[in-house]
């Protein structure tokens, strides 16, 4: 796998867009952070953003031009790096590391960190450690947001099937236990369900479509696509240092 991402641009486009959110992913992730870091009056472009696990930089490059300008993404994989550092234009720094070596170096800390769909595949120890460092890097009044798949949910098998990387699976219950193991206290822990497709007046319809009929379409017409878009809702965790 690991060959095939370094020699394959095309595939690493698509494998990103497929794990880590479209833009329309990416508008709903922005507004809750935007909802708590920016309650202050603060300005996008005072705003530090350090993106874990960045991968080819389509959500650093979403950020730009939503205003933000203190941007630093952090990826191991060699390929995604070189992809990311090739596109950025000046507009972000890459850092060619592991999220756990990076959180330990004495880099400023950022305001804002943001971990999508990195968390399933760290094994737990790696995860653990990095929750400690992060508990420990993290300056007063910043942020980890975090975006992974919802284990809770009915449709929570296609995340545990369609990607061999994957290493972890939490509902809220398991996470926020992991989390308090490691010094986060319940007051600074939020969980957001990303439900964004069952919100307004055709919630109960859109819910059936969603759960009922979408995934058997899946199987019928796409199969595992790596463009297929009906994925199950995520589980999103804010942490507040």
């Amino acid at each position: 796998m690991n060959n095939m991402q370094n020699e394959n641009p095309d595939y690493l486009r698509t494998h990103y867009r497929f794990v880590s959110g479209t833009a329309a992913g990416f508008k709903t992730y922005v507004s809750v952070i935007e909802r708590i870091a920016l309650g202050r009056g603060r300005r996008t472009d005072e705003i530090s953003v350090c993106d874990i696990g960045c991968s080819t930089g389509d959500f650093l490059h979403f950020l730009y031009e939503r205003g933000y300008r203190k941007l630093r993404g952090v990826e191991p994989d060699p390929g995604s790096w070189a992809l990311a550092d090739e596109r950025r234009k000046d507009r972000f720094v890459v850092e060619k590391t592991d999220a756990l070596s990076f959180i330990k170096t004495g880099a400023e800390p950022a305001d804002i960190y943001t971990f999508l769909h990195v968390v399933e595949h760290l094994p737990r120890p790696y995860l653990e450690d990095l929750l400690s460092g992060l508990r420990a890097k993290m300056k007063k009044g910043s942020l980890a947001f975090m975006v992974l798949p919802h284990a809770g949910t009915l449709y929570h098998n296609h995340w545990l099937f369609d990607d061999a990387t994957h290493q972890g699976f939490y509902t809220v219950r398991s996470f926020a236990q992991i989390l308090r193991r490691h010094g986060w206290e319940d007051g600074r822990i939020a969980f957001f369900n990303d439900r964004s497709i069952c919100q307004g007046w055709l919630k109960i319809p859109r819910i059936v479509l969603y759960f009922g009929l979408l995934p058997v379409l899946d199987r019928i017409l796409l199969g595992q696509s790596p463009d297929n878009p009906f994925q199950t809702p995520n589980l999103i965790v804010v942490l507040r240092a």
